[in-house]
């Protein structure tokens, strides 16, 4: 796990550069790839929870948790300029993406996958 300064590791793990970041995503990406966008986004949600949680200080965890919500938005925004809009998708894709990955977490938690009101 590395800092968000790429040369200060912040475990005994080694650093990843940022070209061997861009080949793993990549090897991800033909991993999943053929699961529908909603299961990806699911696989993805838990997998970043799961890396998340290992930091067991709930100060710097409610950091690091901020800190990826932020990059999520800002690369999604700057990838957004560059993606085409997919008209194929149902007009109410956005609902049905998100029902679903709220199922996953509730199912993921052990309440079930009622969505509570």
């Amino acid at each position: 796990m590395t800092d968000t300064n790429d040369n200060e590791p912040t475990s005994k793990q080694p650093a990843l550069s940022a070209d061997d970041r861009s080949s793993l995503v990549l090897k991800v990406e033909e991993l999943i790839g053929g699961y529908s966008r909603e299961d990806i986004l699911c696989i993805l949600l838990t997998a970043s929870v799961n890396a998340i949680h290992v930091y067991e200080e709930k100060g710097e965890r409610k950091r690091i948790e901020e800190g990826y919500i932020k990059a999520l938005r800002f690369l999604s925004a700057v990838e957004e300029q560059f993606q085409a809009e997919t008209p194929d998708d149902p007009p109410d894709w956005v609902e049905q993406c998100t029902a679903k990955m709220m199922r996953h977490v509730f199912r993921a938690i052990g309440r079930g996958t009622e969505i509570p009101e």
